[in-house]
């Protein structure tokens, strides 16, 4: 699996000034994942909760993160038009990525080292994306996320 940043294709001015990149996700030499306008890696987590559009295994998908102070409202949430969404969440010392019905598909226990038994493209494209793109921070306590 590998990661290529390339300038965004969009050249409005904001994505002109904020240097804005496309990120694709190759596994076997083939795209999987391609994630739009996406800020250089120090200001994802902005971007990200702002919302990106991205395409993840052919099909269009809208990328949100939620901040709270409370732990169960905060979640970075991959939304496909056919009405099916991943969400990844933070339960106690692990993230979880579970689907719209709450069911666990995959386990993040211990640093970079998640467990699942669904091999589903879109599931490994939601894992790929926290990991290479760090946006699990934003599922820590917002007072204790800059120490």
């Amino acid at each position: 699996m590998s990661l290529i940043r390339s300038p965004s294709t969009g050249r409005t001015p904001e994505s002109l000034a904020n240097k804005h990149e496309d990120w694709e996700i190759h596994f076997n030499e083939s795209i999987i994942a391609t994630f739009f306008a996406l800020a250089a890696p120090a200001y994802v987590n902005r971007r990200v909760r702002d919302g990106i559009d991205a395409l993840i295994c052919g099909s269009p998908c809208r990328v949100k993160a939620r901040s709270s102070y409370r732990s169960r409202r905060r979640a970075i949430d991959f939304v496909f038009p056919e009405g099916e969404s991943l969400g990844v969440r933070r339960r106690g010392l692990q993230m979880t990525l579970e689907d719209q019905n709450g069911t666990v598909r995959a386990r993040r226990s211990g640093i970079h080292r998640w467990e699942t038994d669904d091999i589903s493209e879109r599931t490994m494209c939601a894992i790929a994306f926290v990991e290479l793109s760090g946006v699990g921070s934003i599922l820590s306590n917002p007072l204790l996320r800059n120490l």
